[in-house]
């Protein structure tokens, strides 16, 4: 014998998964539309499966309303994930209730004494199974699933929401929207990125194409104390000057202060330098190489303002007829004199 057609469905949502129903709406009638209808009220919202045995799991509600008649049915039997109606004694007629349900968990000998007006569909039963699968305490199970939702998909009945279910659906809060996640790019990853962009973008130029670069400078680029003192050293080159010394610092004087004829010692070192130089240009080549090879510098004399022109010094010891009388300055020759010498012999 064949089980007739379905012709409602709904789902129920649970901590442990959710179930997929399907009920004989037509065939029992008054049991089902009072269950739809606890369904469109939202009466199973967080209730738990609170009994649990090895034939079925069961919903638990502290107050339950047993008023529904027997409608049982000779095509529909007990077997494995079946829906049935919770009720209080079996010897009274009028003491079903939907309030409470139940789901079978293999074939029980229930018929004709339960209500059954569903059935389980599809894989859900695997989640029925879970619930039957808790952990059990003394008073029942530790964890029980809980209801958190049900669905109508088709009811077959036209059904209106009690005023209850409204007023309680107006006054729950509305539900916070969760928070965007948003992605953060580490920094060494935009840096690797600029790296990629700019060895990209590089191009490697031979020496003729850089000369050949209209945006490159050919005129050197030079610092602007250097450009003075090279024009400064060009100006007294052509002059015919010498450079201008500091005789304590031992470096060369600014350009200003070699102008200024009020800066004496500038003045006393030039005229050092040049008498120093007509010295070494009259002495020897010998007195040139013992000159050199002395370690200390010689002292200059500071010459006095009526000298017009240094005298030669002779070294005696160089010259064994050394005769003073031939050390003569240009303006003391005396032909006359010079016939009437006579040299030793």
């Amino acid at each position: 014998m064949s089980e007739p057609a379905t012709t409602a469905s709904l789902t129920i949502t649970t901590t442990k998964g959710e179930i997929q129903l399907e009920l004989w709406a037509k065939e029992v009638p008054e049991t089902s539309r009072q269950f739809l209808q606890n369904c469109i009220d939202k009466k199973y919202h967080n209730q738990p499966f609170g009994t649990i045995t090895s034939d079925l799991v069961q919903t638990t509600l502290s107050l339950v309303s047993y008023h529904l008649r027997n409608e049982y049915h000779s095509r529909i039997r007990f077997k494995k994930g079946l829906l049935a109606a919770a009720r209080e004694n079996e010897n009274a007629n009028h003491n079903h209730s939907v309030d409470e349900f139940f789901i079978t968990l293999k074939q029980v000998p229930f018929h004709n004494r339960y209500i059954v007006f569903g059935r389980v569909v599809g894989e859900s039963i695997y989640n029925v199974v879970k619930i039957g699968d808790s952990d059990m305490g003394e008073s029942g199970p530790l964890y029980p699933a809980i209801i958190t939702d049900v669905v109508v998909h088709e009811s077959y009945f036209d059904l209106i929401p009690s005023v209850s279910a409204v007023v309680e659906e107006a006054e729950e809060p509305p539900k916070k929207k969760p928070k965007k996640t948003v992605l953060v790019k580490l920094a060494f990853e935009e840096d690797e990125d600029d790296e990629e962009d700019s060895h990209a973008s590089f191009k490697m130029k031979s020496a003729h194409e850089v000369l050949n670069d209209k945006r490159l400078s050919r005129t050197a680029v030079v610092p602007e104390g250097t450009i003075e003192e090279k024009a400064t050293q060009d100006k007294n080159k052509d002059e015919g000057k010498l450079p201008e010394v500091d005789n304590e610092k031992g470096t060369l004087p600014s350009h200003k202060e070699a102008i200024n004829p009020d800066n004496a010692k500038y003045s006393q070192d030039i005229t050092t330098i040049i008498l120093d130089k007509q010295e070494v240009s009259e002495i020897g080549p010998s007195d040139e190489k013992s000159q050199a090879k002395t370690s200390q510098p010689a002292q200059l004399a500071q010459p006095s303002p009526d000298t017009k022109k240094l005298k030669p010094s002779r070294e005696p010891y160089l010259d064994s007829d050394y005769d003073s009388n031939l050390d003569l300055s240009g303006d003391e020759h005396d032909s006359e004199a010079i016939h009437k010498h006579r040299f030793g012999r």
